[in-house]
């Protein structure tokens, strides 16, 4: 899907360049100590690979920590053991319904601006079947009775999405729903960049 925006917007990312070097500073700062208060306790954070398809055609590949992801999106207001004993005891109809909410989430959320005004949602999205992942929410109500010292955790879960370009893309805006932050990022030149809620917009080049 794709939707025009002015132009101009694109070509204001660049005035970022010219802030001076100490505001600059102060802001990565800010960035790392937010980021480090977010996943200091996570075994694993979220991450993805961008690759290239075709001139048209980049691949997204999500590893996302499913249980924190879905309360985010689904029930940011309920703790995280109340959203797993709510979600967990879900008939499989109704979960199902969850999971169709949580892809229309991230495909509104998650979004490319281009050089040349364009602004296009991620499509396509693959997920393991939603009874996979509701067994995932079990595993990890289990997993939270577990001490801390044993030091248990879930493996994250792949996702995949598609970007489908009207034209040839070598450098992207990138925004993320906030349901995946923090999360990072990686291309086919292995730069790492992150995206949290202080920085929720990212330039990425594609080669």
């Amino acid at each position: 899907m794709v939707i025009k925006t002015n132009n101009s917007n694109y070509h204001s990312w660049y005035s970022i360049f010219y802030i001076p070097r100490l505001v600059i500073l102060f802001f990565l700062l800010s960035t790392k100590v937010a980021l480090c208060t977010e996943v200091r306790n996570q075994a694993h954070y979220n991450q993805i690979m961008i690759t290239r398809e075709n001139e048209n055609r980049l691949i997204f590949e999500f590893s996302i920590n499913v249980p924190i992801a879905l309360n985010k999106a689904l029930s940011p207001e309920k703790k995280s053991d109340v959203f797993l004993s709510q979600y967990t005891n879900l008939s499989k109809e109704k979960f199902q319904n969850q999971i169709q909410v949580f892809i229309k989430e991230l495909q509104s959320n998650c979004l490319v601006y281009t050089p040349q005004g364009s602004k296009y949602q991620l499509m396509d999205w693959e997920l393991p079947k939603s009874t996979a992942l509701q067994s995932l929410l079990r595993d990890e109500m289990q997993i939270q009775k577990v001490p801390p010292e044993f030091q248990v955790h879930s493996d994250p879960i792949k996702i995949r999405a598609v970007l489908k370009s009207k034209e040839p893309v070598s450098r992207i805006k990138l925004q993320i729903s906030k349901a995946l932050m923090p999360i990072l990022i990686f291309n086919s030149e292995q730069q790492n960049l992150w995206l949290t809620d202080l920085s929720p917009q990212i330039i990425v080049n594609i080669p």
